[in-house]
């Protein structure tokens, strides 16, 4: 199980989201520290950044850009969206997608519960997250640490191919996911859901959904060719990158505000997050377990003011447990964090 933590950097104060998985498994560790390794290659405002890789107590944890606001999948059970606010949003996700392949990044769990949201003047901002199972692609060497032959990936958004083997996969398998998401933008529904994870994998391989002209018939004509060749089952006879997204939307194929973040990294090279021995703990974003990406309730991270006390109990006493069986570890060495059991008020 892991947890995500909202810290504020000591000196500075600002306020960042500490990923940290307590006790994992070697293979956990690897794909945790995978994760960061390739959200960090990308630098895009549409990206959630990656501030720090942190130690604690021998686990590893991840400090993220905080995004106060829900996601997709929140935003879509919601309103209806108009045309135009779900065209800038696929916009938005469309340029995120090509600044990570442009990175040697392959997402492969593009999905609208891994797409974070919040508003700036009215405006729908949209930063993808979430890189546990990303695929890195250094020139010729790939580097991934999935097992051939396995299928990784949300049934309802993932490539026939990817179905087959989520090791063999490259880019393209995340503009089919595009397509699924640009589907339900416009649509309000999924393109392969309801049918079980089995039923939509065989619907995407077999190439059988719903015409989106049925249910946004006065969407531009180009969404409705962006989502049927986004959505071809054959990874040949799919459009094949993210230009050509841009191409059909009529958009300029730029990355001008690549470095436009919305984040600031914290000052000096010693950073320490946290709070100090025997204040209160951090505030419990969500609980996390493994294989869901749904909080069990919402909490101050999706837009609540309450905070889940009892969660709230049950990781204090965990990661308590957790520092009695580390211990405390020897020598005085400096450290560039706080640990977790000054930050519970521990001794």
């Amino acid at each position: 199980m892991g947890f995500v933590f909202l810290v504020h950097h000591l000196r500075s104060r600002e306020r960042f989201a500490m990923k940290y998985l307590p006790l994992p498994s070697a293979v956990q560790r690897e794909r945790m520290l995978r994760e960061a390794q390739a959200q960090a290659r990308v630098r895009h405002r549409h990206v959630v950044r990656v501030i720090e890789q942190l130690d604690v107590g021998g686990d590893p944890a991840t400090i993220l850009e905080l995004v106060d606001g829900s996601d997709l999948s929140e935003v879509l059970d919601g309103p209806p969206l108009a045309m135009d606010a779900a065209v800038d949003i696929f916009h938005q996700l469309v340029m995120a997608v090509g600044a990570m392949h442009a990175a040697g990044v392959i997402h492969r769990d593009l999905k609208p519960s891994n797409v974070l949201m919040f508003k700036r003047d009215g405006r729908w901002i949209a930063k993808v997250s979430d890189f546990g199972i990303a695929k890195l692609v250094s020139g010729d060497e790939e580097d991934s640490i999935t097992t051939e032959g396995v299928a990784l990936g949300s049934p309802a958004y993932m490539s026939p191919e990817q179905a087959r083997s989520a090791r063999d996969v490259g880019p393209r398998t995340d503009l089919f996911a595009l397509g699924c998401i640009l589907y339900e933008l416009v649509c309000g529904r999924a393109a392969f859901g309801g049918t079980g994870a089995m039923g939509a994998m065989k619907a995407a391989r077999e190439g059988r959904f719903e015409d989106s002209r049925r249910y946004a018939p006065h969407a531009p004509e180009w969404v409705h060719t962006a989502i049927t060749r986004c959505l071809d089952p054959s990874e040949e006879g799919r459009i094949r990158s993210c230009k050509e997204i841009l191409d059909l939307m009529g958009k300029e194929d730029t990355q001008a505000d690549a470095e436009d973040t919305d984040v600031r990294e914290g000052p000096g090279e010693t950073v320490l997050y946290g709070e100090r021995a025997g204040s209160h703990a951090p505030t419990v974003l969500y609980g996390q377990s493994a294989g869901s990406a749904v909080p069990p309730e919402p909490t101050s991270l999706l837009g609540s003011k309450l905070v889940l006390g009892v969660l709230a109990l049950v990781v204090i006493a965990l990661l308590v447990a957790v520092a009695v069986v580390l211990g405390q570890g020897g020598g005085g060495a400096e450290k560039d964090y706080v640990p977790l059991e000054d930050v519970l008020g521990g001794e």
